[in-house]
C-alpha cells in the first residue's frame, strides 16, 4: 500500500491512477466544471468500494462554498486530485476504510486466503530443484552403506518447505503427510489427522513402532493397488505427477489414508485377541 499521499485512505498507486483517469478522461483539453470533477471523483471512490459522502452532503458541510476544496486549482494542474481527501468532509469515510482494513488484516479469512494463495500461485524459485539435487547427491554418497534414508528440511514456519515438497512431487513419486496435530480445517494444507493418530498410537515405544510398521506396510499395499489401476505412463515423472494430481482432487487423499488406517486398526484388533 502507498499511503504516503492518500491522507490515510488505503489506496495504492494503481487505485490513484484509476481515479484520475475517469475524472479527467483521455481528452485533457475537454472543459471540466468543478462540480463535474467532484461528482466523478466521488463516483470513482465508490467504484473502489469506499463509501464517500454525496455532493449534497459535502455542499451542506461547506455551507455551499465548494471553492474551499480548491477544485479550480486541481483542474488547472496546481494540485493533485487526491488532495481533495485532506478536507474534513472525507474524515468519516477515511476512518471507516481504515477500520475495515485493520479488521481484514486480523481476520482468519484474510490469513487463510493469503495462505491458499501462496499454494495456488505459480511456483517461483529453484528450491524444489535444489531439494531434488540434494536428495540425489545424498543417495549417491551413501551407496550401500547403512545410512538412515531420511533427511530433515529445517527452516522457519511459512518459508515454503511444504510447497517445495509438493512441487517436487510433480517429478519424484511422493506420498505426502501433513502431520499437524488435530482434524478439521485449521491450517493449510489440511492436516492428515488419521495418519497422525495412527503413527502415534500405542502405550509404549515398542507398541508405537510396531503400529508404525503395520501402517507403512498397509500404506504401500494400498498405494500399490491404486497405481495398478492407473494408466501406463511413459516416465516415472509422468506417473509421479499423475498420482500427485489425483491426491489433490476432492476427498481422494483423505479416503486413501482412511482406508489404510482402517486396515491397520483391524490388524491391531486381531493382534490383541
Amino acid at each position: 500500500m502507498d499511503n504516503s499521499s492518500t491522507f490515510g485512505l488505503p489506496l495504492s498507486t494503481k487505485d490513484k491512477l484509476s481515479i484520475q483517469h475517469p475524472v479527467f478522461g483521455s481528452d485533457q483539453d475537454a472543459p471540466l466544471s468543478p462540480i463535474l470533477v467532484l461528482a466523478k471523483f466521488l463516483g470513482s471512490l465508490a467504484a473502489l468500494g469506499f463509501n464517500p459522502p454525496t455532493v449534497q452532503e459535502i455542499f451542506e458541510a461547506l455551507d455551499y462554498d465548494y471553492k474551499i476544496l480548491g477544485l479550480d486549482e486541481i483542474i488547472e494542474g496546481g494540485k493533485e486530485l487526491i488532495t481533495l481527501l485532506e478536507h474534513s468532509v472525507f474524515s468519516r469515510m477515511i476512518w471507516a476504510a481504515q477500520s475495515r482494513l485493520r479488521n481484514q488484516h486480523y481476520s482468519l479469512n484474510y490469513l487463510e486466503e493469503a495462505t491458499i494463495g501462496a499454494w495456488t500461485a505459480p511456483y517461483v524459485g529453484k528450491t524444489a530443484q535444489v531439494l531434488k539435487s540434494n536428495l540425489n547427491r545424498m543417495n549417491v554418497w551413501c551407496g550401500s552403506a547403512p545410512y538412515a534414508n531420511y533427511v530433515p528440511i529445517t527452516q522457519s514456519s511459512g518459508t515454503g518447505k511444504s510447497r517445495a515438497v509438493d512441487e517436487l512431487a510433480k517429478e519424484v513419486f511422493t506420498i505426502p503427510f501433513c502431520l499437524r496435530r488435530g482434524h478439521g480445517n485449521q491450517g493449510y494444507p489440511a492436516a492428515d489427522g488419521d495418519v497422525s493418530d495412527s503413527l502415534t498410537y500405542g502405550d509404549n515405544i515398542d507398541a508405537v513402532r510396531r503400529h508404525q510398521c503395520m501402517f507403512f506396510g498397509q500404506l504401500f499395499k494400498v498405494v500399490h493397488d491404486e497405481l495398478a489401476e492407473m494408466p501406463d505412463y511413459n516416465s516415472q515423472a509422468a506417473l509421479a505427477k499423475a498420482f500427485r494430481d489425483r491426491l489433490q482432487g476432492g476427498n481422494y487423499r483423505a479416503e486413501l489414508y482412511k482406508r489404510v488406517c482402517n486396515k491397520v486398526c483391524l490388524l491391531t484388533f486381531v493382534e490383541c485377541r
